[in-house]
């Protein structure tokens, strides 16, 4: 009965029955209440609970009249006359009434107590000990109302179950309990006993109804064997679906194992809350945490950039997918490291999921970092060689060809360092090396570049300046910061430096011209008077004393 307000009926019996099914969540028949169609009927109510929460009620009607048709109780041949009463008045009777009946029982059917009624016909009262025929009809009656009813309820409840079972994440868990056949066997020996007894009680009464009897054993038989089938078929019924739910479990868990075992980090995301509702072992470990911690937890919170987040989102909405995106990941306790993520939005179980493999980068960026270091910069200094200080003056030529501006090359060649290798030890020349390389990046910018260029050659770009007396400072501040004695194990070295400079445009348009001018200066200079600097000019070059 769909879309009815049992508990809101303006009938007493049928608002009555309702509340108590839900009260005491067992099956409850109301009272006989008269129905649109004026018949007398009963209604069966089941309350049905999803998580402890009331979620609706199962009713089934039962025509009465309809019923004793059914069970050939109004037919002219039926040798017995039949009451049946609750607690209140008379509820159904068969065709043939009696005054007074011989055999009366008392039996409590689900909530109610009746009181069923029966005898023989006028017309058959020779066959006096044949009421076991009636015993036997009322149980088989009895037997297909419940079934009935139950084929009704498992409908339902097989139904609701599938739709809660549609949005249950956790599918593992459905587990169908496998069906015994121990009831359909018992039912089946009952009945069949039933029929041997009383086909020898009837064989016992030779009389002129002999043949009825015998079309009437034929017919019990009949009703029997459907009963049989009925519940041998809802034993098939049932083990079938164990067996497939079986075979859904153990596939989703073979399923789940592998997933779990996968060296590759699987996500599975809600598209809409962007929540992650599926993470595996790999996952926890990569991001620092147990896998099923990450259950519920937004996926944004693992992006170290919140713009890559945006653009995994625009593929997706635009493509569906995408495939090895490179970009930094944070993990729980907020270090980081690269990552190749790909994605694709998928169908499960009729809503929308996205399906995330991570792939951790962090060995092959740390093995492209480290080759990319002895590629570009110095190993012994850890500056920019020679190569990238090219690179650099390059782009810093090209910026200010576009903005006007002017360019510094210095290259900087320290004074008589052969002599400290000859007189010390190359260990010592070292030293002095990476000491020098530390005050000459104190000396400049952030955005300027410092690089060694040669042994004991470096080089400085200094982009953005406004005129020569800005060249003039660092220099200054190079030769006073730089140009001072070290002691290494107690030992004094003098150290004292020639710097040559070029400025962009006045002494070159690309790099070999400035390069070519710069060192014409520092030769000019060592010339000259070492621990100096000089500006290099078309006509010789300027030299300016320390």
């Amino acid at each position: 009965m769909l879309d009815l307000d049992l508990l809101n009926d303006e009938r007493y019996k049928i608002r009555q029955s309702a509340n108590l099914a839900i009260s005491s969540r067992q099956l409850v028949l109301s009272d006989p209440v008269e129905l649109s169609k004026g018949t007398l009927s009963l209604i069966a109510h089941k309350a049905i609970f999803v998580d402890q929460q009331f979620w609706g009620l199962v009713s089934l009607v039962l025509d009465l009249p309809a019923l004793i048709d059914i069970a050939g109780l109004n037919e002219s041949s039926n040798p017995l006359a039949i009451e049946v009463q609750d607690t209140q008045a008379l509820v159904v009777h068969s065709n043939t009434k009696m005054l007074q009946f011989s055999h009366t029982r008392s039996i409590k059917l689900f909530n109610q107590d009746w009181l069923v009624s029966a005898d023989m016909c006028p017309s058959f009262s020779e066959i006096t000990k044949q009421s076991m025929i009636f015993k036997l009809i009322f149980g088989a009656f009895s037997l297909l109302l419940f079934g009935l009813f139950s084929l009704q309820n498992r409908h339902f409840l097989t139904s609701a179950g599938n739709n809660i079972n549609r949005y249950n994440s956790h599918i593992s868990d459905l587990t169908v309990q496998k069906p015994s056949w121990l009831l359909p066997s018992l039912v089946s020996i009952a009945i069949l006993f039933s029929l041997i007894v009383s086909w020898i009680l009837i064989s016992m009464h030779q009389g002129e109804h002999h043949q009825l009897n015998k079309s009437l054993i034929i017919l019990m038989s009949l009703l029997a064997f459907g009963i049989c089938l009925y519940f041998w078929r809802q034993y098939n019924l049932r083990y079938q679906l164990w067996n497939k739910s079986e075979s859904v479990r153990e596939n989703f868990q073979s399923f789940r194992d592998i997933v779990q075992s996968s060296p590759t980090a699987i996500i599975i995301c809600n598209p809409n809350s962007s929540k992650i509702i599926f993470a595996n072992q790999r996952t926890g470990s990569l991001l620092n945490c147990a896998a099923d911690d990450l259950i519920n937890k937004h996926s944004g919170d693992f992006y170290a950039n919140p713009e890559d987040r945006l653009k995994c989102i625009e593929n997706l909405q635009k493509h569906g997918q995408f495939d090895n995106f490179e970009l930094m990941l944070k993990r729980r306790d907020g270090s980081c490291f690269w990552g190749s993520l790909s994605a694709k939005l998928v169908t499960l179980e009729q809503d929308q999921a996205i399906i995330v493999s991570i792939a951790d980068l962090s060995e092959r960026k740390n093995y492209e970092q480290k080759i990319f270091q002895q590629a570009n910069y110095d190993t012994l200094t850890k500056l920019p060689n020679r190569s990238l200080a090219l690179d650099r003056l390059k782009i810093a030529i090209s910026r200010a060809q576009r903005a006007k501006n002017m360019v510094a090359l210095l290259i900087i060649d320290l004074d008589n360092f052969k002599a400290v290798n000859e007189n010390f030890s190359h260990i010592y020349g070292d030293l002095v090396l990476q000491d020098f390389a530390d005050k000459l990046q104190s000396c400049i910018r952030q955005e300027d570049t410092v690089a060694r260029f040669g042994s004991d050659e470096f080089l400085i770009i200094i982009p953005d300046i406004k005129n020569d007396s800005d060249v003039r400072v660092i220099a200054q501040k190079i030769l006073q910061t730089c140009c001072q004695s070290i002691v290494i194990e107690g030992n004094n070295i003098d150290i004292s430096t020639s710097i040559g400079i070029s400025i962009y445009p006045h002494d070159g348009y690309n790099q070999l011209s400035m390069l070519k001018n710069a060192d014409t200066a520092m030769n000019r200079c060592k010339e000259k008077n070492r621990n100096n600097f000089c500006f290099y000019s078309r006509q010789g070059t300027e030299q300016q004393k320390a």
